[in-house]
Protein backbone atom coordinates (compact mmCIF):
# COMPACT_ATOMS: atom_id res chain seq x y z
CA UNK A 1 0.00 0.00 0.00
CA UNK A 2 1.20 3.45 -0.90
CA UNK A 3 1.81 5.79 2.09
CA UNK A 4 -0.42 8.52 0.66
CA UNK A 5 -3.20 5.96 0.08
CA UNK A 6 -2.86 4.73 3.68
CA UNK A 7 -3.11 8.26 5.07
CA UNK A 8 -5.86 9.62 2.82
CA UNK A 9 -7.86 6.39 2.81
CA UNK A 10 -8.15 6.13 6.59
CA UNK A 11 -11.67 6.59 7.93
CA UNK A 12 -13.34 6.18 11.28
CA UNK A 13 -16.13 3.66 11.41
CA UNK A 14 -19.00 4.27 13.78
CA UNK A 15 -21.60 1.84 12.50
CA UNK A 16 -21.33 -1.89 12.93
CA UNK A 17 -23.51 -4.84 12.11
CA UNK A 18 -24.39 -7.39 14.78
CA UNK A 19 -22.59 -10.05 12.74
CA UNK A 20 -20.10 -11.96 14.88
CA UNK A 21 -16.41 -11.81 14.01
CA UNK A 22 -15.05 -15.33 13.51
CA UNK A 23 -12.12 -16.69 15.52
CA UNK A 24 -9.68 -16.98 12.55
CA UNK A 25 -10.20 -13.29 11.71
CA UNK A 26 -9.57 -12.25 15.32
CA UNK A 27 -6.42 -14.38 15.42
CA UNK A 28 -5.16 -12.85 12.15
CA UNK A 29 -5.73 -9.35 13.54
CA UNK A 30 -3.85 -10.16 16.75
CA UNK A 31 -1.02 -11.73 14.73
CA UNK A 32 -0.78 -8.55 12.64
CA UNK A 33 -0.67 -6.45 15.83
CA UNK A 34 2.14 -8.60 17.24
CA UNK A 35 4.23 -7.81 14.15
CA UNK A 36 3.78 -4.05 14.50
CA UNK A 37 6.81 -2.02 15.67
CA UNK A 38 7.15 -1.65 19.43
CA UNK A 39 9.33 0.21 21.91
CA UNK A 40 12.89 -1.16 22.23
CA UNK A 41 11.72 -4.54 20.89
CA UNK A 42 10.20 -5.39 24.28
CA UNK A 43 6.96 -6.93 22.94
CA UNK A 44 4.83 -5.47 25.77
CA UNK A 45 1.48 -6.62 24.35
CA UNK A 46 -1.55 -7.83 26.14
CA UNK A 47 -4.67 -8.62 24.14
CA UNK A 48 -8.15 -9.13 25.48
CA UNK A 49 -11.03 -10.01 23.17
CA UNK A 50 -14.46 -9.04 24.47
CA UNK A 51 -17.56 -10.36 22.72
CA UNK A 52 -20.15 -10.14 25.48
CA UNK A 53 -22.31 -7.07 24.77
CA UNK A 54 -23.23 -6.66 28.45
CA UNK A 55 -19.51 -6.46 29.32
CA UNK A 56 -18.92 -3.95 26.51
CA UNK A 57 -21.87 -1.89 27.79
CA UNK A 58 -20.45 -1.91 31.33
CA UNK A 59 -16.98 -0.88 30.10
CA UNK A 60 -18.60 1.90 28.07
CA UNK A 61 -20.55 3.18 31.11
CA UNK A 62 -17.46 3.09 33.34
CA UNK A 63 -15.29 4.77 30.71
CA UNK A 64 -17.86 7.52 30.13
CA UNK A 65 -18.05 8.22 33.88
CA UNK A 66 -14.26 8.38 34.10
CA UNK A 67 -13.97 10.68 31.08
CA UNK A 68 -16.62 13.04 32.46
CA UNK A 69 -14.88 13.14 35.86
CA UNK A 70 -11.43 13.80 34.40
CA UNK A 71 -12.28 15.96 31.37
CA UNK A 72 -10.21 19.13 31.20
CA UNK A 73 -11.91 22.38 30.32
CA UNK A 74 -11.81 23.14 26.61
CA UNK A 75 -13.97 24.82 23.98
CA UNK A 76 -15.49 21.40 23.22
CA UNK A 77 -16.06 20.22 26.81
CA UNK A 78 -19.81 20.92 26.82
CA UNK A 79 -20.32 18.95 23.60
CA UNK A 80 -18.34 15.94 24.86
CA UNK A 81 -19.88 16.09 28.33
CA UNK A 82 -23.37 16.09 26.77
CA UNK A 83 -22.50 13.15 24.52
CA UNK A 84 -20.89 11.16 27.33
CA UNK A 85 -23.85 11.86 29.65
CA UNK A 86 -26.29 10.31 27.18
CA UNK A 87 -27.21 6.85 28.56
CA UNK A 88 -27.90 5.65 24.98
CA UNK A 89 -24.41 6.56 23.74
CA UNK A 90 -22.08 3.56 23.76
CA UNK A 91 -18.43 4.47 23.11
CA UNK A 92 -17.84 1.32 21.05
CA UNK A 93 -20.89 2.04 18.87
CA UNK A 94 -22.22 -1.46 19.65
CA UNK A 95 -19.42 -3.23 17.79
CA UNK A 96 -19.89 -7.00 18.17
CA UNK A 97 -16.33 -7.56 19.40
CA UNK A 98 -13.60 -5.42 20.91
Amino acid sequence: MDLNEAITGRRSVREYTAQAVDEPTIRRLIDAAVHAPNAVNQQPWTFTVVRDQSVLDRISRDAKSHMIATMPASPHSDHFRSRLSDPNFQIFYHAPVL
